[in-house]
């Protein structure tokens, strides 16, 4: 689904920008239920508002509502059949490619930096080698990062202020006058 999302919404409509569908994957993945619905109905907020959204919405529930209820009848009629396993291993592969690309095309896309990486690392270890829900993950990952984004706004805001920079000095006379 992601694959698709991003052939069609960015690059054949060009409705989002890459990084945009990025923050959207990441807001969907957070949020409870399936993530096609969640950013179809993301989508559809941003293009038509409510409506949009409910339609979207239903736009992505109805089909695969009614393709899953008449596979689940051919599935159960030909559950014992050697070819059909054989066909549903074969569909594992693609589907891991599919996933295997979008990562790949989110990595190379993603702004690259140390605390981004040893993020991403730490977050695949404890996914991997522990039992950790993911969703533990995901919390701790934003908890992280709004920590690093309040520690680095504040020393920003105290590395231009300090004794004997310009801003600094530009207020001292100021004051002064």
């Amino acid at each position: 689904m992601l694959s698709l999302f991003e052939a069609e919404f960015v690059e054949k409509k060009k409705w989002l920008t890459h990084d945009e569908l990025a923050d959207i994957f990441a807001i969907s993945e957070a949020t409870p239920g399936p993530i096609a619905i969640n950013v179809a109905t993301y989508v559809g907020n941003v293009k038509a508002g409510i409506l949009g959204a409910f339609f979207a919405t239903l736009g992505v529930v109805i089909p695969s509502f009614a393709v899953i209820i008449a596979l689940s009848y051919v599935i159960f009629a030909v559950k014992d059949n050697f070819w059909v396993m054989a066909v549903f291993k074969g569909i594992r592969v693609g589907v891991l490619i599919l996933i295997l690309r979008s990562v790949v095309t989110f990595v190379k896309d993603m702004r690259k930096d140390i605390y981004g990486v040893l993020m991403c690392i730490a977050a695949f270890c404890i996914a991997f080698f522990t039992n950790v829900n993911v969703i533990y993950i995901i919390l701790g990952s934003i908890l992280l990062s709004a920590l690093g984004a309040m520690f680095a706004r504040i020393y920003i805001s105290k590395k231009y202020h300090t004794k004997g920079t310009k801003p600094y000095v530009r207020e001292v006379k100021e004051d002064k006058e």
